[in-house]
């Protein structure tokens, strides 16, 4: 069995948040430093992309007592899960968008492999349905079922050959009226961006179901591994899984939440800008949006860290930072500046209509309808 991670964690988060819960306490901390842990050399290095809101909600999903790898916010095709354990498999995906997850998965020794054989009969075989429908006759007729597929291969190679599809490398070898259909609907077929596009996620689909329906559930994606390949540009894997027991986060939580703030504090965002530049009341290590909110990481100690979630309206935000600070926080009010200190207790720091609410860890704001640790609001300032 590879990847397999033996970890020893500096603080049980659970018990953290029992701890927390007990207290009647919803501002919770995290202590973030890495654990040490040993990993077998010969297990592949496997990653999750995640996207930005995903990342807030496994932030939320943490703190709320379900540690661990969320699932949901994994690529999935064909109810199984897509992990990347070699080369790039994440080509196009924009890093400003996503985190990067390093994860464990349990692998069988009687996991499924397919190859760039097996991918390309997937979607071959979806383009000659596509095709059938469109009048072509293709199917019970070997000599052309052997000529679209030689057509149709060197169509999709031609993306890794010639930094481009060109449906003329597939009327090189059959022309459409060889299928009984028009050059029209020929190119509509091939469309890159259209009807291809739409065969190749469908095939994409069709491997997470193989796996899926396998006895092992879990399969190995490996592409390019002999030479050139219509699906990677150079040797790549997925690691795909049924399952998500099977599936750990190395480092746990805590290394999560590290990539979370690493990510954050890349930013470049003209919001994250204007609060490193005027940062002088509070230790924020990270901002970033998450869709048309921000997110911000406060860091209250050393290599501790809180998230914070309240409702996205700035009335609501200034009624939470009055509760924390014993008055409550209204229209023209709300611009006051409090003294900036990373002293204990809570400080509330008002600029051009972003609301940056600071706490030091004490957690004494019970009974408001805190609900977390990942904290976004609206821009509502016209001048953003």
């Amino acid at each position: 069995m590879s990847g397999v991670i033996f970890s020893v964690e500096r603080r049980d988060l659970c018990e953290l948040t029992d701890q927390a819960a007990s207290a009647n306490r919803l501002n919770y901390n995290i202590e973030y430093r890495l654990p040490s842990f040993y990993r077998d050399p010969n297990a592949p290095k496997i990653t999750a992309k995640v996207n930005m809101q995903g990342a807030t909600s496994m932030a939320n999903r943490i703190i709320s007592g379900s540690p661990g790898f969320d699932p949901q916010f994994t690529p999935k095709n064909g109810g199984s899960m897509f992990f990347n354990s070699k080369g790039n498999a994440w080509a196009g995906l924009k890093a400003d968008q996503t985190i990067t997850v390093e994860v464990s998965v349990k692998i069988p020794e009687n996991t499924v492999i397919l190859n760039d054989h097996d991918l390309f009969n997937f979607e071959v075989d979806i383009a000659i349905d596509d095709f059938e429908k469109e009048g072509a006759k293709i199917k019970g007729n070997d000599v052309l079922t052997a000529k679209f597929k030689d057509a149709y291969y060197d169509y999709v190679i031609g993306i890794n050959k010639n930094g481009k599809y060109d449906v003329k490398d597939f009327t090189a070898k059959l022309k459409a009226s060889d299928l009984n259909i028009s050059n029209s609907t020929l190119k509509r077929l091939l469309a890159p961006k259209g009807h291809h596009a739409s065969i190749r996620g469908r095939m994409w689909t069709k491997v997470g179901e193989w796996v899926f329906q396998s006895t092992p559930g879990v399969g190995r994606v490996q592409m390019a591994e002999n030479g050139i390949s219509p699906y990677a540009a150079e040797p790549s894997e997925y690691v795909v899984v049924k399952d998500p027991a099977n599936v750990s986060i190395v480092g746990g939580d805590a290394a999560f939440v590290d990539q979370l703030v690493e990510a954050g504090a890349k930013t470049s965002s003209p919001e994250s800008k204007e609060i490193f530049r005027r940062q002088k009341v509070a230790k924020v290590r990270a901002v970033f949006r998450v869709g048309g909110r921000i997110l911000l990481v406060v860091a209250i100690a050393q290599d501790i860290y809180s998230f914070y979630k309240a409702e996205d309206k700035l009335k609501e935000i200034t009624r939470i930072a009055g509760g924390w600070t014993g008055a409550y926080l209204a229209g023209s009010a709300a611009a006051a500046l409090f003294a900036p200190a990373d002293t204990a207790g809570p400080v509330a720091w008002v600029l051009h209509g972003l609301v940056v609410l600071i706490a030091s860890g004490v957690g004494y704001i019970a009974g408001s309808e805190f609900t977390g640790w990942v904290y976004e609001l609206t821009i509502e300032d016209e001048g953003w």
